[in-house]
């Protein structure tokens, strides 16, 4: 009887296999090849997996995701998404990740006009639910603490649009009615929670929970800040600390007008974004690298919206400058390809050029990050490290000057710029740059010039000086005959 049970067991592994197998190449495709596949096409390959996991959380995702699309567009008033989500619960009552599913999509299209109480309490409720089955899950955790501190800061919390941006005075007026929170007891149950996130969560999510907590217990107990938590030594995911385009500022746990939990996620993905470019390109963290004092690193990185990417770095030795760069275009699977590269030896005049401008810019006195919501995508990034000095400056849509400063370092490079000059600088600006003059001293000087070339050449030919040229000479040689013998 063993022996047969055995047998069976080894007859059914396979099978087992490439049914996981096939159901995570079936993920592949209703995901990453939805360039060249139609949304028909995608929800039968979501079926084909509900069949074969009738609790796939993806393929569940993927279906409420595009039945939300497809109602939007024809105007249905039909709640399918919600009809969908409760036939799966009725199945599979004791799944905690359907009622987080549950919570997400609860708001479809049938019940957008919900109060902001009746919003709040309908997501807790399948949190809860789903928490009841699972309390120690760190995401579970995380998403409740999330909707009771959201609802706390209600009263509190200033919109803001985009990060390390000034708002004009009219903007940061207090609203004439403030929104209250609407759930009993927030602050405390949003800190219950995310001591629970700091107690089950990954190391990603305890860097996003020490902030909001510092900030309730603050709040709630008068609690003072304690040291920042994070990697101690840069890494390929974290090239900086995951807190460092949050622009905090002193005595940033006591402002709740700040949502932390948005923007410290905010600043993790950004950082980690830069840290994998960095590493496709080949390029080590900068922030952590010890140089000498008379050394400096500056590594420019220009993202381009539909076109290539532009990457340049300067190297300062005590001997040297030294310059590289690069020009890649990225596929739609990613992979990147490089158009150029290339270095050369940059020379002090243009390096002094160059570094004179990116401090009139005022670089060193921006925050590390801006961000603008709805431009056109192009992204500016600039580090450098001068010592043990590091400075990087992010943004979507920097000051002139500093766009100004970047034009003029690529421009040391063979990368071409003709489509993009005349946007916002000039090619003769660029050359007033490089050189410290304007246009008008350079027609000046070179009219100077000229015009001293065709003054010597008109005397040297002219019959006058022809003709005393011998007497000219043998006076002056008489002349330096007689100093030699006075001395």
């Amino acid at each position: 009887m063993l022996r047969k049970l055995f047998y069976l067991l080894i007859c059914l592994f396979p099978l087992t296999v490439q049914c996981a197998e096939t159901i995570h190449a079936l993920e592949g495709k209703m995901y990453w090849h939805s360039g060249d596949r139609k949304g028909e096409d995608k929800m039968a390959i979501a079926r084909k997996i509900l069949r074969l996991d009738p609790v796939n959380k993806r393929a569940i995702e993927f279906v409420c995701e595009n039945y939300q699309i497809s109602e939007e567009d024809s105007y249905s008033k039909a709640d399918s998404v919600n009809i969908f989500l409760d036939e799966i619960i009725a199945k599979h009552p004791n799944e905690k990740e359907l009622y987080v599913l549950k919570s997400k999509f609860f708001n479809s299209r049938n019940s957008k006009n919900l109060t902001d109480k009746e919003y709040a309490v309908k997501q807790v409720y399948y949190l809860k639910k789903a928490f009841q089955l699972d309390s120690t899950n760190a995401d579970i955790n995380y998403l409740l603490a999330q909707a009771c501190y959201t609802d706390f800061l209600r009263p509190y919390y200033k919109f803001k649009m985009g990060i390390g941006i000034q708002l004009s005075d009219d903007e940061t007026k207090e609203p004439t009615i403030k929104k209250q929170s609407v759930l009993p007891g927030s602050d405390v149950n949003a800190l219950h929670y995310l001591l629970n996130v700091e107690k089950y969560g990954s190391d990603s999510l305890k860097m996003i929970a020490y902030f909001p907590i510092q900030q309730l217990r603050y709040h709630l107990y008068r609690v003072k800040q304690e040291p920042l938590y994070y990697p101690k030594r840069s890494s390929d995911k974290f090239i900086y600390p995951p807190w460092y385009y949050a622009n905090l500022k002193a005595g940033w746990y006591k402002d709740l007008s700040e949502n932390y939990m948005i923007l410290i996620e905010w600043s993790m993905d950004r950082i980690c974004s830069m840290g994998h470019f960095y590493q496709s390109i080949n390029e080590f963290p900068l922030m952590h690298q010890k140089i000498q004092t008379n050394q400096e690193i500056i590594r420019f990185s220009w993202f381009r919206s539909f076109k290539s990417t532009i990457f340049v770095r300067l190297d300062k030795g005590d001997q040297e400058i030294k310059l590289r760069w690069k020009e890649i275009s990225w596929s739609d699977s990613l992979k990147k390809k490089v158009i150029r590269n290339g270095e050369k030896q940059l020379s002090s005049q243009d390096y002094h050029s160059f570094s004179s401008w990116l401090v009139k810019s005022g670089f060193i006195d921006y925050a590390p990050y801006e961000y603008v919501p709805m431009l056109d995508g192009n992204t500016w990034v600039m580090e450098r490290l001068r010592g043990d000095k590091f400075k990087v400056y992010e943004s979507n849509e920097p000051p002139e000057d500093f766009v100004k400063a970047c034009y003029l370092l690529v421009s040391f490079t063979d990368i071409d710029l003709t489509h993009e000059l005349g946007r916002k600088v000039s090619l003769a600006e660029i050359r007033t740059m490089r050189t410290g003059l304007t246009p008008l001293a350079i027609i000046l000087y070179g009219g100077l010039g000229v015009g001293l070339i065709c003054l010597v050449l008109i005397v040297s030919y002219s019959p006058f000086y022809s003709k005393r040229k011998p007497k000219i000479i043998k006076h002056l040689k008489s002349r330096s005959a007689n100093a030699g013998k006075d001395l």
